[in-house]
């Protein structure tokens, strides 16, 4: 009876690959573009501000600014798996932050308020490939126990990309309205080059979308390059019997997924249903997160009444929330008690009911603001593991880049309506983001399983495979400790006439 081959290339990764310097640099390097993508979101509502007193813009010229801003980062979303289709993950990652660094200068010396908005509307293009690439890249090249913990560890550069822009607009510019604005996005400018580089000189290609594309050869290139790095001398590369199990586990997903259908497999069965629900995620996700942190300044003025000292202490309180944010999931996600999901949908109602409590009692505690924030924004961590685990390898960036776009038309749209509502009451406004939160753990409740501890490419107990299929679906995933351990490879395994059980027929 034949079983799953899924896991393999998991179980090779896992035990022959493992986790070292490799993982740690890449880390560094997406996290330095993390930081460069929350400055600039994060910028826009005290660049929009200062505008204003530059060039006497209007408030819908400012809503203007970030709303092509958003429509900019919508369409790089989009683009982002037409471009890995063509050119994989690393040159669009290297492209991206050096118009990014580009970007920043030519906007240090906009001009008008027309100019700005035009060179902003270009960053949110160049920003646009920032997440959905990086993402891709955080799920296919760590080992499976580890990729919490790299997903995190590189998360935590967005606190760190929000404490130094706390910093900059507080230390440097003495207020959100003050200071040179144009030297802050000359002095940004360095850290997407700084990541670019890391990138060109010490990085490779995803092995699993390379190996997708079945060019197996380069992908265990791409392996043993990460083993020796991780292992030095004492890595032993990847053997001719190894090779020709990964190349039976690309045989696998082609004759299971259907791997040469492309983009459109994301809207048919069984991934439709899936599909649905993290669009709705992204979707609301951007509402509310765009809709305070570009006008995190606006809403500080209206909370604080215009007093500047709180404003910057609310200023830092939302950015030092961010920090407990990350370490919430790593405690709980990888619980069978909790999972992905469990977590996602219980701090989600937890900042839903903090923000109906805001609205109701009118509260302006600084510190519930921030506990809110916080609850907040523990889904949002969590989103990446669901859009990425998820999905197969073939179709992982084109997923991430189409759900990014859904997203961005939420952003989009919510300069207008925090606008809007802020006119009325800053208080109404987490009314309706609290709403919003509901329907965001409602489509989590609707994903049709967990993904703790699955294979990353297993999706198949999903597909109606008929019983004379070649390959069995099966409703769990292997255990790693199915296969062979990692000393014995296969040729030992073979001299004791051991054969392995994703072999056996």
């Amino acid at each position: 009876m034949e079983e799953d081959r899924s896991a393999y290339l998991d179980y090779l990764v896992d035990n022959r690959i493992g986790m070292g310097k490799y993982q740690y640099l890449m880390s560094f390097a997406i996290g330095t573009l993390f930081i460069a993508d929350t400055c600039h979101i994060n910028a826009t509502g005290f660049l929009t501000l200062n505008a204003k007193l530059d060039f006497g813009a209007k408030d819908m010229e400012l809503a203007l600014v970030s709303s092509l801003f958003l429509t900019g980062l919508c369409i790089g979303s989009v683009i982002t798996g037409p471009f890995t289709s063509y050119f994989g993950l690393k040159i669009p990652m290297i492209t991206s932050a050096i118009a990014i660094a580009v970007v920043d200068l030519l906007a240090s010396f906009a001009y008008s308020i027309t100019s700005l908005t035009v060179i902003w509307t270009m960053m949110g293009l160049a920003l646009g490939l920032i997440s959905p690439l990086c993402n891709t890249m955080l799920s296919e090249v760590p080992p499976r126990p580890n990729r919490t913990f790299i997903f995190y560890a590189t998360g935590a550069f967005f606190g760190i990309g929000n404490l130094i822009l706390a910093g900059y607009v507080h230390v440097i510019f003495g207020g959100i309205k003050a200071g040179n604005w144009r030297l802050f996005l000359r002095l940004l400018s360095l850290v997407p080059l700084s990541s670019a580089a890391i990138i060109y000189f010490f990085l490779k290609e995803s092995f699993r979308g390379v190996i997708i594309q079945k060019r197996v050869n380069e992908g265990v290139e791409i392996l043993n390059h990460i083993g020796r790095m991780n292992h030095g001398p004492s890595f032993t590369p990847i053997t001719f019997e190894e090779k020709m199990l990964v190349n039976e586990w690309v045989n696998s997903i082609y004759s299971i997924h259907k791997v040469d259908a492309g983009p459109k497999l994301l809207f048919q069965s069984p991934l439709l249903r899936i599909t649905a629900s993290i669009f709705v995620v992204y979707f609301l996700r951007d509402l509310i997160f765009y809709g305070f942190s570009l006008y995190m300044p606006i809403i500080l003025q209206h909370l604080m009444m215009n007093n500047q000292l709180r404003e910057e202490q609310g200023l830092l309180v939302i950015c030092l929330s961010e920090f407990p944010a990350l370490m919430i999931p790593i405690l709980m996600i990888d619980r069978e008690t909790f999972g992905r999901k469990g977590t996602f949908v219980l701090y989600a109602m937890l900042a839903s009911v903090l923000m109906l409590d805001l609205y109701y009692f009118e509260s302006k505690s600084l510190w519930l603001l921030g506990i809110m924030w916080c609850f907040a924004q523990v889904p949002s961590k969590i989103i990446p593991f669901l859009a990425t685990e998820y999905y197969p390898t073939n179709i992982r960036a084109w997923a991430l880049g189409f759900a990014a776009s859904v997203g961005r038309v939420g952003a989009l749209i919510s300069p207008f309506i925090t606008l809007y509502v802020i006119r009325r009451s800053v208080f109404d406004l987490f009314f309706v983001f609290g709403v919003a939160l509901i329907f965001k753990s409602l489509a989590v409740v609707y994903l049709p399983y967990e993904t703790r501890g699955r294979p990353l490419d297993q999706i198949i107990e999903l597909e109606e495979v008929p019983p004379s299929a070649i390959y069995r679906a099966t409703p769990k995933f292997k255990p790693i400790d199915a296969f062979p351990s990692a000393q014995n490879t296969p040729s030992a395994s073979k001299s004791h006439g051991y054969q392995p059980h994703f072999l056996q027929t």
